[in-house]
């Protein structure tokens, strides 16, 4: 439901900007239309990096299951420093 977090981590790896890290995620739902999509933003936080992103999935019923699209947007100092890198 809208306003609802959630906690996650992801491991990133060392790239031109920043070292290894991993990145400490609080996502929180923003919008939910029940079989069509979610989206959640959130800031996300390790060594050396800090971006902020929102995410949408799509789900479209298709033949023999559910078509999922996804979305993704990222700002931050960091993507702002090489976005070549970060739009790859």
């Amino acid at each position: 439901r809208p306003g609802s977090a959630f906690r996650w981590t992801t491991p990133v790896p060392p790239n031109p900007v920043t070292p290894a890290t991993s990145l400490d995620i609080t996502s929180t739902v923003k919008q939910l239309r029940a079989g069509s999509c979610i989206r959640w933003t959130g800031p996300a936080t390790g060594e050396g990096l800090h971006i902020d992103g929102v995410h949408v999935w799509s789900f479209t019923k298709v033949r023999g299951g559910v078509l999922v699209r996804t979305e993704e947007t990222h700002t931050g100092e960091q993507v702002e420093a090489n976005v070549p890198f970060a739009t790859e």
